[in-house]
């Protein structure tokens, strides 16, 4: 698994209520990684809603409550990884991002123009496979 491109925009609210919020170190356990911080940046509260929409509600203060809702399918296992990457990149939670910098499941996929290899093609790359195209497409006619 890798983490999305994209993420929802989250809605803001005064004011969150419910039960069922776990803290940011529990979810970072169940999501199999440790907790890069301390304190009570750590213990925010945040709560996993399983719908039918990826959205993001939280509360308009920085270290507030926040309620995630993914959709039904995932592992509780990988639904507390998207729950973390949800954080790090939507809501820009610096203690998420630390906590996933450097874990595979947290990197993008590579785009679909790359090489294994991890570099560009090269513009001679690039004709040669342009003209092998273009002969095989003459030779197909």
């Amino acid at each position: 698994m890798s983490t999305p491109l994209f993420f929802p925009i989250a809605a803001y609210v005064s004011r969150l209520s419910g039960s069922g919020y776990l803290s940011l170190r529990t979810w970072c356990e169940q999501a199999g990684i440790r907790c890069q911080a301390t304190g009570p940046f750590a213990e925010r509260p945040i709560r996993l809603r399983r719908g039918r929409v990826f959205s993001i509600v939280a509360e308009a203060a920085p270290s507030s409550r926040v309620e995630i809702e993914i959709p039904r399918g995932p592992s509780a296992q990988a639904a507390a990884r998207l729950l973390i990457a949800a954080l790090a990149y939507s809501l820009m939670d610096v203690v998420a991002r630390q906590s996933i910098r450097g874990v595979a499941w947290a990197r993008l996929s590579p785009g679909a123009g790359r090489p294994r290899t991890g570099r560009a093609k090269t513009n001679r790359e690039r004709q040669r496979e342009l003209r092998q195209r273009r002969l095989l497409g003459i030779m197909l006619q």
